[in-house]
Formats: structure tokens, sequence, C-alpha cells
């Protein structure tokens, strides 16, 4: 059966069993961005949108899955929004120790999300020095913490009845059409608005979900995508995330960013994969019939603990000093394979890595063959001039 069939199957199999639930099958879960201060980000979606905390987890070393982006470095992960994981939308705040700000791309353009108070809002982000620009319909496009774009838009302008309060992630992109295409034929969403486009197309699962607007940029110009653009996450059933994982392993093998990975987890089996789209933006796609529980299970509405946290981030700050100064001490400047950069390292061999042990093991080597040799010419020579003077 080809990956294509499969994918039609699952996705019929999923459309009937959402059906009988009344609900869309696949449903956009959340968004990942960074934050190079998280007391400062939390407080800005609490004051500015009225957001809670609904879980935090604190991670020793870094995310298998890159889930905090390509850093090498202990984080933290704190999901904010209105409602339970399982049922709503929410933003997901990855924190890395140790990295004090990201390089902005120029592929994600904002976030909207509709408020009570349009006015109260920008009041909030003023008072704390956030840039804010009002917009010709009443709305608001506010710049938060590292510079991430914030479209508040009144609830009484939304879509009447609707219960989810975010409006949609909006992304930049070189082909709409292509892009568009993308989205519909592998993760199976529909043209909510603009179909047919060049310049602008609303996609998603639902107009009551979460969609992504993708917009044209100008004269078909890849857009920029760093770390700071963050990922994208879908939930869906288990059979449709293999359907699709295998139509991306067949048609788009070089988009796999992690291979899809099935865990095991307190609630079942966890079917998760990462991938990029066409244009670059990660997505996250996991398994709702373990996913959705378990987030549910998780949210103790706690927020981080601030002090335990500030002690974590002066232990980061001193283990950072410490090693910028063994580097400095460890080269000169000639470079790293400087007499004093080797000084340092022959008084400190624990600090040797595996690769520098094996070219000092090798020089040893090296050396030892090259003085044998020496050693050999000079006695042959040695001998030969003995029996030419003895001749």
């Amino acid at each position: 059966m080809s990956s294509r069939l499969a994918l039609a199957l699952a996705v019929a199999v999923a459309s009937l069993t959402g059906a009988r639930a009344a609900e869309p099958a696949a449903r956009a879960a959340h968004y990942v961005i960074r934050s190079s201060s998280l007391f400062e980000t939390i407080s800005f979606f609490q004051k500015t949108f009225g957001m809670r905390v609904l879980r935090h987890e604190e991670n020793d070393e870094p995310c298998p899955l890159t889930c905090n982006g390509e850093f090498e470095a202990a984080w933290s992960k704190t999901m904010v929004g209105y409602e339970t994981e399982d049922k709503a939308f929410a933003l997901e705040v990855t924190y890395n120790y140790g990295i004090d700000e990201y390089d902005t791309g120029t592929g994600l353009q904002s976030i909207a999300i509709s408020v009570d108070d349009v006015d109260a809002a920008v009041a909030a982000a003023e008072s704390d020095k956030w840039e804010v620009t009002r917009t010709e319909d009443g709305g608001a496009m506010i710049v938060g913490p590292d510079e991430y774009r914030f479209l508040a838009v009144s609830k009484a302008s939304a879509k009447k009845g609707r219960a989810e309060p975010f409006i949609g992630v909006s992304l930049a992109v070189a082909d709409v059409k292509k892009a568009a295409a993308f989205y519909t034929s592998v993760l199976n969403m529909k043209a909510l608005e603009g179909k047919g486009s060049d310049s602008k197309v609303v996609l998603g699962y639902s107009a009551d979900q979460v969609p992504i607007t993708l917009t044209a940029t100008e004269g078909g110009k890849a857009p920029e995508i760093s770390q700071w653009e963050g990922r994208n996450a879908f939930s869906m059933p288990a059979e449709l995330v293999q359907s699709v994982y295998k139509v991306i392993e067949a048609e788009y093998p070089s988009q796999i960013i992690h291979e899809m990975q099935v865990l095991d987890e307190k609630l079942g089996k966890l079917f998760i994969a990462i991938i990029r789209d066409v244009d670059g933006y990660e997505l996250c796609l996991v398994s709702s019939e373990t996913f959705d529980p378990a987030v549910l299970e998780a949210a103790d509405f706690q927020e981080p603990n601030w002090p335990k946290r500030a002690l974590l981030l002066k232990e980061t700050q001193e283990a950072l000093r410490a090693e910028k100064k063994d580097a400095r001490e460890g080269k000169d400047a000639d470079g790293p394979f400087s007499i004093g950069g080797m000084v340092q390292k022959f008084l400190h061999p624990k600090k040797m890595t595996k690769g520098e042990l094996s070219f000092l093991a090798c020089g040893f080597s090296l050396g030892f063959v090259f003085c044998l040799v020496v050693n050999l010419i000079s006695l042959a020579t040695s001998s030969g001039k003995r029996v030419a003077k003895a001749v």
C-alpha cells in the first residue's frame, strides 16, 4: 500500500471517529517560543493577556528531541494559556540556562489572541514599556519579551460563539501555494480562507481551533528561520501520526528532524515525530490518545519555583564564567595549539577531551618512532664511518 493511500485511509478512519465525537480528529495543540527571562515573559502574559501557568518542568539535560532548540543546556518548559491543554491551545515557553538572547528570524509574524478589553491590554503592556501599535480595526500589535509580536483582538470582533481565545499564528512563506499544498495534502488541513490565493491563505483543521495564516514574502524571498521561530505542535490519532510520517519519509525525507519515536509513557504509548515544512518551520506531531490525557494530568497550575531558579541561574553563570576563564588561560594569540595552551593542558590533564588525549598519545608515538629512526640512522652512519676508516 502506498504512503498516500495509507494516509487517506487513516484520515477517513480518524474523520469518522472525530465525527462521532463531534470534533476534528486532529488539532493545533501549542506553539513553542523561547524566553531569555522567564519571569519577565510569564509576567507579560499574565498582566497583558490574562493567561495563567498550566504546568512547569525543569530539565537538567538538553531535550533529545530539541524541544528547547539546538542548545546544549539545562532548560525549563512552562505551559501558559487559559484552559487545560487537552482541549485548548497553549504557548510553550522554553528557557535555556545560560542563553541571554536569541537571534530573531523573519518567519514568525505574530500570534493573535482575543481579549475582553483591548484598551486594558494596551495599558498593561505600556506600563511595562512594551512597544504597542494600534491597528485600524481597533486591535493592537504588542511587541513583548524577546521581540515576539502578539496581536490583541477584541473578543467582540472575534467569531461569535468562539471559545478558544487564541485566534491564530501568522507565518511568512516564500510560496503560498506550495506551502499550502504541504499542509493540506500531508497534514490534511483545510483552507479556511483564501483557497488558491498567491498572497495569503488561512489553514487549519477547524475554524474553531487555532489556524495558521501563511503570507507571501515580498518577491518570494525565503524567510529566515532561526531557533527563535520555535515549533508548532499538533495532536492527532496515533494512526494518523504514523501515516503522515510515512508520507514524509517517502516524499520529504530531508524534512525529518527527528525520526518518529514510540515512547512508553505512564498513560500509554506516545507516538511523536519532529519534522519541517517546506519553508523550514518546525512541526511536532504527537498521538492524542496518550498526549491529551497526559497533559491534563500534568496540569497543576503551579508557577515555577522562582527562588530555586535563581539559584540554578547563579550556578550556571558561575560555571560559564569558569569555562571562559579556563578558555582564556588555555590559549594565547597563537591559538589553541600555542605553547601556553599546551602547557595548561599538561598541567590539567583531567580537563583534556578524548580527542586531545588521542592527539597527545599519537604525538608521543610519532615522537618515539622519529627518535628511534634518527638513532638507527645515526648508528648506521657512525658504523659506516668506522668501516670506511678501517678500510
